[in-house]
């Protein structure tokens, strides 16, 4: 399987990322980390409409024939979320969503969510920390709304940090959902 990581919003998130893309290689997957333009250019700022034909373009030139897989942090989830809304053509087997940045984007920006949830239902896991400062798991419970099933809250944890590399690897590893 192919995995696109769309890691969070600053530098911090760059080791965290090529720790979860380690443990999916060395799981046997090939992985690409997608590197937000301004770690390198911090006069740079993200623009997810400035990013999005990128990555799809990244996407078609490394997954030509393996499935493919996208796990997501923070503001990366958005822009998940934008790409499959965006390219029809872009048809993930697995979604597997970090930490959403709820604090980060304003009410009609986090409506994409049960929107483009709703129609990978089958295929979305989401990890959310108890008492993240970017929104909390009741918060995001209350955004999936019907489907809150699929989140996965990790207890007592406040922070923003979701380097869980061997539980993004077991979820990439079962099967989906009818």
């Amino acid at each position: 399987m192919f995995v696109l990581i769309l890691p969070g919003y600053s530098t911090k998130n760059k080791p965290e990322a090529y720790n979860i893309s380690e443990v999916l290689e060395a799981a046997g997957h090939q992985t690409l980390v997608y590197e937000w333009p301004h770690w390198e250019d911090v006069r740079l700022q993200l623009r997810p409409d400035f990013e999005l034909p990128t990555i799809r373009s990244r996407i078609k030139e490394v997954a030509r024939q393996a499935e493919l897989a996208i796990v997501a942090k923070s503001i990366g989830t958005f822009v998940a979320m934008l790409l499959l809304q965006k390219y029809s053509d872009i048809d993930p087997q697995k979604i597997i969503l970090l930490g959403f940045p709820l604090t980060s984007l304003d009410e009609q920006e986090g409506k994409i969510y049960p929107e483009m949830i709703a129609r990978f239902k089958d295929r979305t896991h989401i990890l959310q920390n108890e008492h993240d400062p970017h929104g909390s798991s009741e918060e995001v419970k209350a955004l999936l709304g019907e489907h809150q099933a699929l989140l996965q809250v990790m207890p007592g944890r406040d922070d923003h940090r979701y380097d869980y590399p061997q539980e993004v690897e077991r979820l990439l590893r079962i099967k989906n959902r009818e």
